[in-house]
């Protein structure tokens, strides 16, 4: 707050958080031809259609001149008007911009170049040219049936730089016949793993293939889903920003038969509102204080590419020990103290069916004591606001939503009694410090730790006793918090 008085307000940083960004009509509805001309004609100069047009697929689909939609759509989608210019970073840089809602790259061409303002940072100058190298792993387990359309969307990814190694876990299906007659009828180079034996886990798969990669980037695809063609072309230069340890995509649903179904947007919607039409960048204990730490937004694996990292033995011991969690405790230490970019043209396909080991589990025991495991692992690495964001939900908002109202009070009851359990014992333990520390102080100023550690414990206490008293006006028959509406279906058969 201090900051924010002497400094923030001068560089517009908000005093809480953003608001959502405007809503878009559907593209069907926008009148195309109600662009202002003048507004086209101060843009024409810089304007680059060839370049917007190659960017934006989407945008030639719709038949329509490329700066009317900038002018009326795209700069609100996060578009770039030009190679060289940035449209998300003019908006981030220039609080004046950001604070007045102007659209950055029509008042760059009328006044921000004669005021020599930036147009882009230097990581967006090396996108175009990063092309690092990316293993593509494909572990598979009796998945011979949806095998073509996992491999064929593999070998048709505009990104050409790639490693392929596809995996098979002693499959009892014909997988390994079906991988390599695809390898050969696809003509795509790939090395072949195959178990002699059965592994017993999926994590002890993607760590094989991790072992065997030499790739700088990693993307583990399921060998059951698939993606669109120009998914690691769109996802990969987010991997330009060095700081940027996993990038994942615009995660959908699709039936057995691999076409689409509702479902994800919903439930990303649910997880955190309004951040989820342009790409964004933040750094992991954002995400994991916001939409990672309420449900699973990256639900499927090969929605996302990480950096190649080596991660200790006992993370991977600790992963196997999961049955429908252990993607997202792998998150959380993929992800380090580094960034994490949410890219929404990158698109990738999640198959519900009937041999999903994270379907149906909702009424299983193990699904809520995973998800409490997972609860106490990011406490471990961003402390306890995580705990309290959103009451105390995390994805059990999946099956809270489907409930009626008495059902929904008792799953909040029993949320806010976990919540106690995990807090009472924490503060206690805290308090213990306190009464230990005797004359310890200080190195420096030899001030007394006892004054620091009864901060600590105090606040602990606090936590506790709100918990507490949510569980207590719960009991009582009154909601703690109003019923939050997801948009959209919010069911999912994925953690």
């Amino acid at each position: 707050f201090v900051h924010w008085i002497l400094h923030g307000r001068e560089e517009g940083r908000g005093g809480a958080p953003a608001a959502a960004p405007p809503g878009l009509p559907d593209p069907e509805s926008i009148d195309w031809t109600s662009a202002p001309q003048s507004e086209i004609d101060d843009i024409s100069e810089l304007f680059d259609a060839e370049y917007y047009l190659s960017a934006y697929p989407e945008v030639a689909a719709l038949g329509v001149d490329p700066r009317a939609h900038y002018l009326l759509a795209g700069w609100r989608l996060g578009h770039d008007p030009r190679a060289d210019f940035s449209t998300g970073f003019y908006r981030a840089r220039y609080a004046d911009i950001r604070k007045a809602d102007l659209n950055p790259f029509l008042h760059y061409c009328r006044s921000g170049r004669l005021e020599n303002r930036e147009t882009c940072s230097y990581i967006h100058l090396l996108r175009p040219t990063f092309r690092p190298r990316v293993s593509v792993i494909v572990p598979n387990y009796n998945h011979a049936a949806f095998l073509r359309q996992r491999l064929a969307s593999i070998a048709a990814q505009s990104y050409g730089n790639i490693e392929l190694i596809v995996l098979d876990d002693n499959s009892t299906d014909d997988s390994r016949r079906v991988i390599r007659d695809l390898v050969a009828e696809l003509d795509i180079p790939a090395r072949l793993e195959f178990n002699g034996e059965n592994s017993g886990n999926v994590f002890s798969q993607w760590r094989k293939g991790l072992d065997l990669a030499s790739g700088d980037l990693i993307w583990i695809c399921e060998s059951d889903d698939f993606c669109e063609p120009d998914f690691l072309e769109r996802i990969v230069p987010a991997f330009a920003d060095e700081s940027v340890n996993i990038a994942f995509g615009r995660i959908q649903f699709c039936e057995p038969d691999g076409t689409f179904r509702e479902g994800l947007d919903g439930y990303r919607e649910g997880a955190e509102a309004g951040i989820w039409q342009t790409t964004l960048t933040r750094p992991a204990a954002q995400w994991f204080n916001g939409a990672l730490g309420v449900n699973n937004v990256i639900a499927n694996v090969g929605g996302c590419v990480f950096r190649r990292v080596q991660l200790p033995d006992t993370v991977w011991d600790r992963a196997r020990s999961f049955r429908i969690c252990g993607d997202w405790f792998l998150y959380l230490h993929l992800a380090g103290t580094g960034q994490i970019t949410f890219e929404p043209r990158a698109v990738s396909y999640f198959r519900q069916h009937a041999h999903n080991t994270s379907a149906s589990n909702f009424h299983r025991r193990y699904y809520y004591d995973e998800h409490f495991r997972v609860l106490e692992a990011m406490i471990g690495h961003w402390g306890i606001a995580v705990a309290t964001y959103h009451g105390s939900h995390i994805a059990v908002d999946i099956l809270w939503e489907h409930l009626r109202a008495p059902g929904r009070r008792v799953l909040d009851a029993v949320a806010a009694l976990f919540t106690f359990a995990l807090l009472a014992p924490m503060a206690w333990m805290v308090w213990e410090k306190v009464l230990g520390s005797g004359t310890q102080a200080t190195t420096d100023l030899r001030i007394p730790l006892i004054w620091f550690r009864a901060v600590a414990a105090t606040g602990g206490v606090a936590a506790a006793l709100l918990a507490l008293w949510r569980l207590v006006e719960l009991l009582r028959g009154r909601d703690a918090e109003p019923p939050r509406r997801i948009p959209g279906d919010a069911k999912v058969d994925g953690p």
